[in-house]
C-alpha cells in the first residue's frame, strides 16, 4: 500500500513553484507582446495623422504655386534669366496666330 503523505513534499512544492513561475512568465510574455502591438498600432496611427496634416499643408503650398503660375501666365513681367521677355498668354497666342496665317 502506498504511503500516505500528509505534508507536501519538497519535490511537489518545487513542481508547483516551477509551474506557477512558468505560467507567470507566459502571462508576462503575452502582456509584453500585446503592449508592444498596441504601441506599434498607435505609432502607425500617429504617422497616418502626420501624413494627413502634411498633405493639407502641401495643398496650401500647391495653391500658392498655382496662383503664382497663373499670375505669370496672365501678366506681363520682366525678363527671365535666359533673357526672354514674359508677356501675357493671351497676347502670346495672338502673336503666334498672326504668324501662322
Amino acid at each position: 500500500m502506498p504511503e500516505r503523505v500528509d505534508k507536501p513534499s519538497s519535490e511537489l512544492l518545487a513542481n508547483f513553484v516551477a509551474v506557477g513561475g512558468g505560467l507567470a512568465t507566459l502571462v508576462t510574455i503575452v502582456l509584453v507582446i500585446l503592449a508592444a502591438g498596441a504601441w506599434f498600432w498607435q505609432q502607425r496611427a500617429d504617422e497616418d495623422l502626420r501624413k494627413v496634416h502634411a498633405e493639407r499643408s502641401n495643398g496650401a503650398a500647391m495653391s500658392e504655386m498655382r496662383g503664382l503660375a497663373k499670375s505669370r501666365l496672365n501678366n506681363a513681367g520682366g525678363k527671365t534669366p535666359a533673357g526672354k521677355l514674359n508677356i501675357p498668354i493671351e497676347r502670346a497666342m495672338e502673336i503666334v496666330a498672326k504668324e501662322l496665317k
